[in-house]
């Protein structure tokens, strides 16, 4: 009983799973071009002379925290990662 269900259960997708059928169009149907013209421009990154913000932490950030090491203190700087203290 139980193989039986389980059979049935594992042959329901392939029964009720059907092709499909894709839209074949005749040579003779298909429109003649005679000429493609295609437009555009060409896309810039808004690229600028502009130095990157630099972060910059002060002692007091620091202190808020309290670090005993230096490791600690890094910790808190973002994308900062110890792999052990």
């Amino acid at each position: 009983m139980r193989n039986t269900l389980l059979a049935c259960v594992a042959a329901a997708p392939m029964l009720l799973a059907t092709g499909a059928n894709a839209q074949v169009m005749a040579a003779s149907e298909a429109p003649a071009v005679s000429e493609l013209i295609v437009t555009g421009e060409i896309t810039f990154r808004n690229r600028t002379e502009d130095t990157a913000p630099a972060l910059s932490y002060d002692l007091e950030y620091f202190q808020k925290f309290e670090p005993l090491t230096a490791g600690d203190a890094m910790k808190r700087v973002p994308s900062v990662q110890f792999l052990s203290d």
